[in-house]
């Protein structure tokens, strides 16, 4: 259970740290082994506000809640089904441990990518600074509609300022510009059609797909 709460934790957290978050992450959508599934609400984010990708969800910063009642859902199952059972304490430590997991792993992430090098320690520390100042105001959900990234840098260049780093949009590449599963899909199949496949032959391809997972739900 250990190495599966830690997992969802280290996805979730280098995803928000990346800027293309999940945006809908239901039990429906991890495995049993911790990996995320079902990428329709992915989407990039220009900065670290705390967006809503999906309706009926929470903000991209938010989501580890629901993982966590999620986790307590788990449990109960786990003991009705299962011959090895967790106590009320082992439940909480678990999910203890995947909050703390998360925080570490999304401070390790930002530092990395800022480009620090050091200890583990050292790392979470300054990650931590960072992030904090990223994120600062940023608590409430919203929606996201519009992509400038040109604020997030100048709130980079601030935050990265005691640390005498000078920040480039190069450290964020995935927050350049909007994209989501759709456009991803659309660059496949132009990508395809420069090696001679013609773009009607893969939309009905595409088409077929989707229709299959659709009668499959």
């Amino acid at each position: 259970m250990t190495n599966f709460v830690k997992r969802m934790a280290c996805q979730i957290a280098v995803s928000r740290i990346k800027g293309i978050p999940h945006g809908s992450l239901t039990s429906s959508n991890i495995s049993i082994d911790g990996r995320f599934l079902d990428f329709g609400t992915l989407s990039s984010v220009s900065d670290f506000d705390n967006y809503l990708l999906a309706a009926g969800q929470g903000g991209v910063w938010d989501d580890h809640h629901l993982i966590a009642e999620w986790l307590r859902h788990l449990g109960f199952f786990i003991n009705k089904y299962h011959p090895e059972k967790l106590n009320q304490q082992q439940l909480n430590t678990l999910i203890a441990y995947f909050y703390d997991c998360l925080e570490k792993q999304e401070n390790k992430a930002l530092a990395l990518h800022v480009g620090l090098q050091g200890c583990e320690v050292f790392l979470e520390e300054n990650g931590s600074k960072v992030k904090e100042k990223l994120r600062n105001g940023k608590r409430k959900s919203k929606i996201f509609n519009g992509f400038d990234n040109n604020d997030f840098i100048n709130q980079l260049s601030s935050a990265l300022l005691p640390l005498g780093i000078s920040a480039s949009s190069t450290m964020f590449p995935l927050r350049h510009k909007r994209f989501s599963i759709y456009t991803l899909t659309q660059a496949i199949k132009d990508k395809i059609v420069n090696y001679g496949a013609d773009r009607g032959s893969i939309s009905k391809l595409i088409e077929s797909y989707i229709g299959r997972e659709t009668d499959r739900a």
